[in-house]
Order: structure tokens, then C-alpha cells, then sequence
């Protein structure tokens, strides 16, 4: 089997070729920023939101993004029909790291970037999870917070992310919820979070400390089209365990029903169903309006 192809600042190469300095300030300390797409059949979903959130970041840590959004659609696309996913549902991650003066802690002002693009086809067992669901955890190792403006960016600096994945894995669970300082429920390891009680939709704000997720925003927008109220409130453990409906939403799972939060078990209900719904009828329109402005020019 061959090696699949990685972007790599400009070129197109095999993944066991690629190569970058040992002293690259990602490598050092943690210097970038990320982004996951989702790929359905060779259209990006939500890409415009996508690097407005990375755009945002890199203005923020005054880093370079060395493509447009349209220059990026270009690449992706290549880097689909490269490795033969044009037909698939795929997941992409885009890394950009902050070039130059990598042994020194103050950048020089003059850096480009390192810009790291792979894809590979959506597991299978992404829509297993969305029928059965996941069971999750309250995080004790890390909490959020929430006054901190890093809160808000997807940077490549993930220790907290993976030693806390670690502890649930251990614990039984799939997923972890990270809670503040203020002891409020925040997001997941990967992940935001939903609950429903008395049939209204609740998610943590952005104040509580949360990556704002793409799929989040969306799902707040199609909860009214689905005759769903939406809000946004800080949510206390005693909320999370006195749900009675749970979900977590990523742009890779989608939607994704949890049957259990540590001990306390909770049933699929049909409000988190109606939402699953309504989010694949909106990804549908959503490619349906990007065939026909393909199909236009």
C-alpha cells in the first residue's frame, strides 16, 4: 500500500518523505495552530467558517496564514484527489506553525510559515457512534480557564487535551467534559456539548472558556428550524447529571448522543435525534448549493 500524501508549504509529497527541522517552533514550543475539516465526497463542509477561526487566531498569536480561502480550497481539493478520497467522506487536519528563529523565544517580525495538510477517510465507526452513542466523564485532571484569551484557539499545544483523554479512557469513558474555574460544565476534550430539559436545548457560552465549534454554531441554528428553543447558559455539574438528553457535537462525528455521564446513565431521546436530523438536512443543502455554483460558473 502506498504512503499517503501530505501537503507540505507548497508541495505535494508522501508522508514517509516529509521532513521538518528538529528545532521547528511547533516541535519547540508548541507555536501553531490547527484546524479539522470534513470532507463529503470531495466538498469541504463549512470551509469559510473554518478560516475565519483560523484567520481570527493567527491574527491574534501575529501569525502568518500563507493562503486565501480560495487558495486553500485549491489545495484541498488537490490533496483529496491525490489520495483517492474525492468519492469518500474524509477528515482533514491543517496544521500552520510560525517559521523561523527557532531556537530563540521572541520571533524576528520576518517569519513565513510551516503549513502541514493530511487526509484520510472518515472511520466507520463514526455513524456506529451516532446510533449507539458515548459515554462520558467530568475531567479532573485540567479545568478551563476561562479568563484566559488562549481559551478560544485551536492551538497545537494539546497536553491538557491528551493526558485528560488518558484519565477517561482509564475511567470507562469516551469522552471527557472539562469544567472552569467557576465549576461550570465548559465543552469536551474534542468536542462541545448539548443538554435538553424540558425540551429546550442548552449550551455553555463562549465566556464559560469554550473553543467556539463549527458545528456548535451550526447546530444552534438549526435547532429553531427544527422547532427546537436554543440557549446559551453557564451549566452547573448538579444541569449536566439532572439532563435528560446529552450530545456533543465535532465537525468529524457530527452529532453524537452520550448514554452516560460517569455513573449516571442517560437514554437517546428524541430531541437529540431531531437535531441529528436537522444537521445532516443542513449539510445536505449546504452541498446541494455548492453543486450548483459549481455547476453555474
Amino acid at each position: 500500500m502506498s504512503d499517503s500524501i501530505i501537503y507540505l508549504s507548497g508541495n505535494f509529497i508522501e508522508e514517509s518523505k516529509a521532513a521538518i527541522s528538529p528545532i521547528n517552533r511547533g516541535l519547540m514550543y508548541g507555536d501553531g495552530l490547527f484546524e479539522t475539516f470534513r470532507g463529503y465526497k470531495g466538498e469541504i463542509f463549512a470551509l469559510k467558517n473554518h478560516y475565519k477561526r483560523l484567520t481570527e487566531s493567527a491574527r491574534f498569536l501575529k501569525m502568518e496564514i500563507p493562503f486565501t480561502e480560495r487558495e486553500l480550497s485549491v489545495i484541498l481539493f488537490t490533496l483529496l484527489e491525490k489520495n483517492d478520497l474525492l468519492h469518500a467522506d474524509s477528515r482533514i487536519r491543517l496544521t500552520v506553525i510560525r517559521g523561523g528563529s527557532p531556537s530563540w523565544l521572541l520571533p524576528s517580525g520576518k517569519e513565513g510559515s510551516t503549513v502541514i495538510i493530511s487526509s484520510e477517510s472518515v472511520p466507520a465507526s463514526i455513524e456506529a457512534i451516532q446510533q449507539k452513542g458515548i459515554k462520558l466523564s467530568l475531567l479532573k485532571s485540567f479545568k478551563i480557564d476561562h479568563l484566559s484569551p488562549l481559551a478560544s484557539r485551536k492551538t497545537i499545544n494539546y497536553i491538557p487535551g491528551i493526558l485528560g483523554m488518558m484519565e477517561i479512557k482509564e475511567r470507562g469513558g469516551d469522552e471527557g467534559i472539562y469544567l472552569n474555574y467557576e465549576g461550570h460544565a465548559v465543552e469536551g476534550i474534542t468536542s462541545n456539548i448539548f443538554i435538553v430539559k424540558d425540551n429546550k436545548l442548552y449550551t455553555p457560552p463562549l465566556s464559560s472558556g469554550l473553543l467556539p465549534g463549527i458545528t456548535r454554531d451550526i447546530v444552534l441554528e438549526v435547532a429553531p428550524l427544527s422547532g427546537i428553543d436554543g440557549e446559551e447558559k453557564d451549566l452547573s455539574c448538579d444541569e449536566i447529571f439532572q439532563a435528560e438528553e446529552i450530545f456533543i457535537t465535532s465537525s468529524v462525528r457530527e452529532v453524537v448522543p452520550a448514554i452516560g455521564v460517569d455513573e449516571k446513565k442517560f437514554a437517546i431521546g428524541p430531541l437529540t435525534r431531531k437535531i441529528q436530523k436537522g444537521y445532516k438536512k443542513f449539510v445536505a443543502a449546504y452541498l446541494s448549493d455548492i453543486d450548483k455554483m459549481s455547476a453555474s460558473e
